[in-house]
């Protein structure tokens, strides 16, 4: 499958020249999961000719700016971690990538709310032989019966805030977020912790030297902490 690799593989001023077989030696994929990938890229560069799954001005640096940098999120999801959900799934980054990177047994829920991209979604799954996800038609805030999450996923979808708004319905107390972020992303944390409380582990991104990537776990929201702490000082018995 993958190394684990920390740093990035590539200067990102050769972005252009980086391409299928640079994405494999620097993450060591084998040639089963680089069929998936060529598959998912005939689709992908066909499809986007005539639908804007990704801004054709990327698409010439599509396995360093997209395969890779969505690869990158698969060192940050724990061993055990088996339902995966990528929210605002787009084209497919990272959801698939990451569906095609892993175990069969590690389940992908692709929630996408444009109809147009989320066929696309249904047939890269088909085309890449991907039995491990599933693509949701829908918002993410209209989402129900979902399966205990163990992580959530999301690229370039919105800042930290929203994102935290539309997750935490969906999160368990284990649940963790993975959110690659650019420049702006320490502004996004001190906005974000006005309102929530959580863990942050921030990691420097493969594909930027001016992006991160941040592992958040154990989110809650600032009323629901401050309301279970008045709640406990109700409950602590008198002394004396």
């Amino acid at each position: 499958m993958t190394a684990s690799p920390s740093a990035p593989p590539v200067n990102e001023a050769l972005s252009t020249l980086f391409n299928a077989d640079d994405l494999a030696e620097a993450l060591s994929l084998d040639g089963a999961v680089m069929d998936r990938l060529n598959r998912f890229d005939r689709l992908l560069v066909e499809t986007n000719k005539t639908h804007n799954l990704v801004a054709r001005s990327t698409i010439e640096t599509r396995w360093y700016r997209h395969f890779l940098d969505s690869a990158q999120l698969l060192r940050f999801l724990r061993a055990d971690d088996e339902t995966i959900l990528d929210m605002g799934a787009g084209a497919g980054f990272p959801g698939l990538i990451l569906a095609a990177l892993s175990e069969p047994d590690r389940r992908f829920i692709l929630v996408e709310s444009i109809a147009k991209k989320a066929k696309f979604l249904t047939e890269a799954a088909n085309a890449m032989g991907l039995g491990n996800v599933r693509v949701e038609t829908a918002r993410v805030e209209a989402l129900t019966s979902l399966p205990s999450l163990d992580g959530i996923t999301a690229r370039a979808m919105a800042p930290l805030v929203r994102l935290f708004d539309y997750a935490h319905p969906l999160c368990a107390s284990h649940t963790r977020l993975i959110f690659p972020k650019g420049a702006r992303a320490e502004d996004e944390l001190t906005q974000a912790r006005k309102r929530w409380q959580f863990t942050c582990a921030g990691e420097k991104s493969m594909t930027s030297a001016d992006a991160c990537i941040l592992i958040i776990d154990q989110l809650s929201s600032q009323n629901t902490s401050a309301r279970s702490a008045r709640n406990t000082q109700r409950r602590r018995p008198k002394q004396g």
